[in-house]
């Protein structure tokens, strides 16, 4: 196990003796610090005083004195300070061990605690601090310091309270608005945008015009909606002015991707006095950008809110004034039967739009078709087309998409990178069996229309219905989002007439709620209306989900279990072209029950044939992906965080280095391992794009997978200039404003990404199949509910008096609380009040409070669960916000869902009210025993705020 610390602990700290939490006051219990043992016995930490790679901390434990008999060491938990009580290491300790190794990953200099748990009851303590060299946690680098601007008076869990989630748009891609505070649109006056394809990438730079038609400054919120699985890299922002004949026209900066000869292009006499953004972690780029904006100065800042959508906040838009705002992005261009495709989609406001697509004489070649009469067109090295579309026009081009695309690229700082697209055939000899049964679990919350993509959902499960109808028999669907629904409460026959009714249904569907997945997979592997008298019945699951819980229990562990099932025979679970998902929540899901995850290819509603391999993926064995490589390539890393490979799958990959030979891949199946492989393809494109693609793969899979090495996530995010959730692009005024919040503009991360691999780096994350399950075995007993919310408090600030006096010698006896079904009717998925009131097209505050009307004045208690929930789920609410939801739900009566989502809060933030309202939510579903240890642990809560605070 590794995780790294996210904060400094406060090294000097009087208490540190691990006074620690106990798990939220265990006051019964004995503690001891080591140096206070008796002389029968005693525990020794010792690890390195200066570690310098951090990312491997050699640690051991001597346990002194137990061979004596009599009392003896049961257990030994490691714990870093500002991890919280949530051990890094465990041992179950025989008696006949005396020493105990292991290797850690901490991120930062910090404090570490051995504790042993005797057979007595009783636990005692040592401490070793241990010294981080940054250079060693970053792996590489000068040893200097990176950016870090964690407030470290803020005790971390091991949980990031920064998961975004997103306003859901009414806007097509490429559109814009700029909305002001007063909920005010100002209009758009003019765009322009610079297309540059190469192969199968495209790289554009908006620029748009917005006019302040009133007499007082303002601040506004600037929102694009980009192409599903665009990535923004720039952003500038300015006044418009005029210019004369003689002044240079002030365009975009060389780190925009294009050249001034190529924005110079029919400007006309407007331009701007820009000031580009740079990469900020996302934390000092919002309090930057707040502490600048109550002085009422000029900055901007650009923030990732998931799949498509950027918020960018700018600021003062003046009175009867004209605004640019500047956008770069890039994205890959979307394949469709043989062909890829690109599409740029006109706002429909009447303003006048130019669009310039520059191409290189390779990709020029592959072009077939373009759907509009460009107004000017220049052939040469480079390609030109100029368009002059109508308002809600579309541009499209297509291009030949049968032949794999190998692009390479220089980055001058890091060296050399590739990427390549291609399709690989495997034996079909090794068939797996076909059940005659098969659930389609088809989830329908808020969120799902981006996570997933719902349209390319439902036309996903009607094409597997009718690709599979000669083995597939009879079929079921259920959806979901914070209840579950049975389209029909039996098998259905798989036949076209069945099939179209079940269409004209899934498309008139309301999107709304929170995503409870963990309560869709109960029901679908016991479903309420399954009687089990035919015992010889086992069906397949096919899940349609972005893997994604943000409703009831959201434990990986837990979601596993609620699919223990004598029935589900395998489980598939299938992601959408370009579209976003948890792949190791689903990957989890499917390979302990004998499947796979398929990345499918582009499908829309108005597919008569889909033919994708995908379809009929699941009929063959599923060979699992556990290595890569080739000659003459670094390091190989799959786009997409591609984990299974079937037959005719379209695979993309990117590296470091230029391949010379074939890419190598390690398969497993069945317990046998092959190795297949794949000849490189002949079409060859050099760009200056292509290091890009590989940073902005590499970041997507870092904050994944090793969303704790802040470091050295922040250094690739900076370095390729991707924006996601790590950092944000944060554009202020001047130089002294950067020095103020300690932003170093130009900052130098290319020494720690040549130095360190990240293919090799993310292989060590991985942790045998039995330990996939952390944070933590899902809780027994309400003693463990109880731990889990003490798990977010920092062991560093917490004295002996701290503790709790409380018995809790009863909560270790009773059960935990176990999850009750929630099944809705058709009326309550269909419900007006959803689509009228749900309006995701609103600002966040003003949806919230209608949220909360509408709720109050509604008699349909599912209804106004499905409402709150979608305000979680998409409203980004404050913690505040968050509380004001689940007393709502409680009054509801739903005290289940009331109680998981104020346990999750309160794991993230311990506060006196979240801990109040959870006791009463426990209360409410019969742990009266833990309402009332949760009260104690209010007052813990406070005396680590006095403790913090010197009183």
């Amino acid at each position: 196990m590794s995780v790294s610390c996210r904060l400094n602990c406060v090294a000097n700290h009087r208490f540190i003796v691990l006074s620690g939490l106990l798990f939220v006051g265990m006051a019964l219990l004995v503690i001891r610090p080591a140096t206070a043992a008796t002389p029968a016995y005693s525990i020794e930490i010792t690890a390195p005083q200066i570690a310098e790679n951090g990312a491997v901390v050699p640690v051991t434990v001597n346990l002194r004195g137990f061979e004596q008999g009599g009392v003896q060491a049961r257990r030994v938990d490691i714990f870093v300070c500002h991890l919280g009580w949530r051990p890094i290491a465990r041992f179950e300790v025989q008696p006949t061990i005396k020493r105990l190794s292991t290797r850690i990953k901490m991120g930062k200099t910090d404090r570490l605690f051995a504790m042993a748990t005797l057979s007595n009851g009783e636990r005692i303590v040592a401490e070793q601090q241990v010294k981080v060299t940054v250079g060693g946690c970053g792996g590489g680098g000068s040893g200097e310091s990176l950016p870090y601007s964690e407030d470290a008076s803020v005790p971390a869990a091991g949980y990031s309270h920064q998961a975004r989630t997103w306003v859901r748009s009414t806007l097509t891609d490429n559109s814009a608005r700029l909305m002001t505070a007063d909920n005010r649109h100002l209009p758009l006056t003019a765009m322009r945008a610079d297309v540059r394809i190469v192969g199968l990438r495209a790289r554009v730079l908006l620029q748009m015009d917005f006019y302040n038609d009133s007499n007082w400054q303002r601040e506004g919120n600037f929102q694009l909606r980009l192409p599903d699985n665009a990535s923004a890299y720039y952003v500038a922002f300015g006044d418009v002015i005029l210019r004369n004949d003689d002044q240079p026209a002030l365009l975009p900066g060389a780190t925009s991707g294009f050249n001034t000869s190529e924005l110079r292009l029919d400007q006309n006499n407007m331009t701007a006095k820009l000031k580009e953004g740079v990469m900020v972690p996302v934390k000092q780029a919002r309090q930057a950008y707040n502490t600048i904006t109550r002085a009422a100065r000029d900055p901007a800042l650009v923030e990732w809110q998931g799949s498509g959508i950027y918020s960018v906040q700018v600021f003062p838009l003046l009175a009867y004034q004209t605004h640019r705002v500047v956008i770069g992005y890039e994205m890959d261009l979307p394949q469709k039967d043989q062909r890829r495709h690109y599409i740029f989609k006109v706002p429909t406001e009447r303003v006048p739009v130019d669009l310039y697509v520059h191409m290189d004489a390779t990709t020029r070649q592959l072009l077939q078709q373009i759907t509009t009469v460009p107004v000017k067109s220049v052939h040469g090295d480079e390609h030109l087309f100029h368009f002059r579309p109508a308002s809600g026009e579309s541009v499209e081009l297509n291009f030949d998409g049968q032949a794999g695309q190998l692009l390479t690229g220089e980055d001058p700082a890091t060296g050399k990178y590739f990427a390549l697209s291609m399709k690989s055939q495997l034996p079909t000899t090794l068939a797996q069996p076909s059940r005659t049964h098969g659930i389609f679990v088809l989830d329908i919350s808020a969120r799902s229309s981006y996570d997933t993509g719902f349209q390319q959902q439902v036309a996903l499960l009607l094409q597997l219905l009718a690709a599979n109808e000669d083995v597939l028999k009879q079929f079921a669907v259920l959806t979901f989002d914070v209840g579950t629904h049975w389209w029909q409460p039996r098998f259905m026959e798989n036949n076209k007439q069945v099939r179209t009714e079940l269409a004209k249904q899934l498309y008139e569907l309301n999107l709304a709620g929170a995503t409870d997945l963990h309560r869709a997979l109960r029901e679908v592997a016991q479903p309420s209306w399954f009687s089990g008298t035919t015992s010889n019945i086992k069906w397949d699951v096919f899940l349609l989900t972005a893997g994604k819980p943000s409703w009831g229990e959201t434990r990986p562990r837990a979601l596993l279990d609620a699919l223990d099932s004598n029935y589900v025979a395998s489980v598939y679970a299938y992601i959408p072209f370009n579209n976003k998902a948890d792949v190791e929540v689903l990957d989890l899901l499917t390979h302990a029950h004998h499947g796979a995850v398929f990345h499918t290819g582009y499908i829309s509603s108005y597919d008569k044939e889909f033919r994708d391999p995908v379809l009929k993926a699941h009929r063959m064995l599923a060979w699992r992906i556990v290595g890569m490589e080739a000659a003459g390539a670094e390091e190989v890393v799959p786009s997409g965080n591609i984990r299974y490979h079937y037959l005719g799958q379209q695979l993309r990959f990117v590296g470091r280095g230029t391949p010379v030979g074939p890419i190598i891949l390690v398969l497993e199946a069945d317990g046998k391992q092959v190795r297949h492989t794949l000849e490189l393809p002949k079409l060859h494109i050099n760009s200056p794009i292509v290091p890009r693609m590989y940073g902005e793969t590499v970041v997507s899979q870092l904050e994944d997978r090793a969303a704790t090495d802040e470091a050295l996530v922040m250094a690739y995010a900076s370095h390729f200039r991707v924006a996601r959730k790590t950092v944000s692009l944060l554009m202020l005024e001047t130089a002294e404003d950067y020095q103020r919040f300690g932003i170093t503009k130009g900052m130098d991360y290319s020494p720690v990404v040549r130095n360190k691999m990240v293919a090799a780096y993310l292989a060590t994350l991985r942790v045998p199949e039995e330990q996939r399950f952390l944070p933590g075995p899902v809780p027994v007993n309400q003693m463990q509910e109880l731990e889990s919310v003490g798990y977010a408090v920092s062991v560093c600030k917490l004295p002996l008096t701290a503790f709790a006096k409380m018995p809790l010698s009863v909560l270790e006896q009773r059960a935990a609380l176990v999850r009750s079904p929630l099944l809705l009717n058709e009326r309550d998925i269909t419900n007006s009040m959803i689509r009228d009131v749900a309006g995701y097209g609103q600002p966040r505050l003003e949806q919230f409070t209608k949220v909360l009307k509408s709720v109050t004045a509604a008699a349909d208690k599912p209804a106004s669960l499905r409402l709150l929930s979608s305000a979680v789920n998409v409203a980004y609410l404050s913690d505040d916000e968050i509380l004001q939801v689940g007393r709502h739900v409680l009054q509801l009566g739903f005290a289940n869902d009331a109680y998981f989502l104020l346990r999750q809060q309160a794991e993230l933030k311990q506060n006196k009210q979240t801990i109040t309202a959870l006791g009463e939510a426990a209360f409410a579903t019969g742990q009266s025993e833990l309402a009332t240890s949760l009260s104690a642990f209010e007052k813990l809560v406070d005396d680590t705020k006095k403790v913090a605070q010197g009183e």
